[in-house]
Parts: C-alpha cells; structure tokens; sequence
C-alpha cells in the first residue's frame, strides 16, 4: 500500500543500521518514528518505529500521529480543499 513512500522511509534509515538487528522483532534499536505524506488520503502521518509493516488500513495502531487540514474548521480560511491537494514534503521541527 505505501510501495512509493517504502523508497522515501527506506531513504529516511541510517544505512548503517537499516538492516540491523537487536531491537525488538528485529528492527534497529534507536530507530527513530517515520515521518512521511500520503497523498492518497491528504494527509500527514508519523508511523510506529517498532513496526515492521506499516499498513494503516489493516492495523491502524501503526499510525502514532497524523495531521490534515481538510474538514478541519480552524483551517477553513485556507481553502484545503484546493490547496492542501497533494502534500509532498514534511519537516521535522523543534518547538521552541
């Protein structure tokens, strides 16, 4: 299901440690949460680190925190609806 964002999670591990063991279920101990944007559904979604399938539909606990302004009515003033079409690009930031 997220066959085009697996190239961007993949590109987002330490190669070092991508293929790495000795967590639990054999994922990378230290492996940080997956930030990425799925178009499909217009939305932002971090993933569950300690997962090693990350399939929303099916299990939906794999998804720790996820964002969209469309229905939102704090966002109406925007226009989601037209200018929150496809989101490419997601930054991690610190609040200060």
């Amino acid at each position: 299901m997220l066959g085009a964002a697996g190239a961007g999670i993949a590109a987002a591990l330490p190669a070092t440690r991508a293929h790495a063991t000795g967590g639990d279920g054999g994922v990378p101990v230290g492996t940080p949460p997956v930030l990425l944007t799925e178009q499909a559904s217009r939305r932002l979604l971090v993933l569950d680190p300690g997962r090693r399938v990350w399939d929303p539909a099916a299990d939906p606990s794999v998804v720790r925190w996820e964002f969209s302004p469309v229905g939102d009515p704090r966002y109406r003033d925007l226009l989601p609806d037209v200018s929150w079409v496809y989101p490419c690009e997601a930054k991690v930031r610190l609040h200060r």
